[in-house]
């Protein structure tokens, strides 16, 4: 079981709200979580198997790596939305280029 919130604002009274999954409550999710980093190639196999997967990582060249659209948050906040190499290239806002430089 996951705990789930939504964004605290929107700019726009007619855009989604999109669920934001905290982290595991249960006490097996930390296991879940070092299962995952112990063997990466799990969360690739399931990229490539084309089912939908939404992941939390603070690892930029993982996200590179497997994802297509990219969800950029800051204080609970989403900054940016891009495509993988438009954000890696070419950030839009301010506070993705300088969490890019301190990260990258």
């Amino acid at each position: 079981m996951f705990r789930v919130s939504t964004t605290k604002t929107r700019r726009n009274p007619h855009e989604r709200q999109y669920p934001i999954v905290r982290y595991p409550i249960r006490s097996d999710g930390h296991r879940l979580v070092d299962d995952l980093m112990a063997n990466p190639n799990v969360m690739l196999d399931l990229t490539r198997s084309e089912m939908a997967l939404l992941a939390a990582t603070h690892e930029m060249g993982f996200a590179r790596e497997v994802a297509n659209r990219l969800v950029f948050m800051d204080a609970d906040e989403i900054v940016e939305m891009a495509g993988v190499a438009i954000f890696f290239e070419n950030p839009e806002t301010e506070r993705a280029k300088v969490f890019q430089e301190q990260s990258l």
